[in-house]
């Protein structure tokens, strides 16, 4: 026969060494539960242990019933500062009007009340 020439096939047998199987699967286990164990201890030494305090009530709000008064304070600064003459600064050079004098006068100016205070700086000639 011409066939006779190729290599026959033979199957492996259908039985695997199930014994190197299990102590391979064994010996996995058996080195995962000693790194468990190992880091559980090193974790039980280095973390300290905590207790939780007692829990506690909140204490009740303090609510603050003097908003009104305090608002009237501030609205009266306020208005004391809109409505008086005074010195803007130390030196005595800035003067604060009242608020309705500016605006007075601002008005009297009529379109000229948008030019500046100053004129610009003379460039000097060489």
């Amino acid at each position: 026969m011409p066939h006779d020439g190729h290599l026959r096939y033979t199957p492996e047998p259908a039985s695997v060494a199930t014994r190197g199987v299990a102590w391979s699967a064994g010996g996995a286990l058996l080195l995962l539960g000693g790194a468990i164990a190992v880091f559980s201890a090193i974790y039980q030494h280095a973390v300290p242990v905590k207790t939780m305090p007692a829990p506690q009530a909140f204490p009740q709000p303090r609510v603050d019933t003097h908003d009104v008064e305090k608002l009237r304070q501030v609205r009266a600064a306020q208005t004391r500062q809109l409505e008086t003459w005074r010195w803007a600064n130390d030196q005595h050079t800035l003067l604060q009007i009242p608020i309705e004098r500016a605006m007075q006068l601002l008005a009297q100016q009529g379109a000229a009340a948008y030019d500046p205070l100053l004129p610009p700086p003379q460039e000097k000639q060489p």
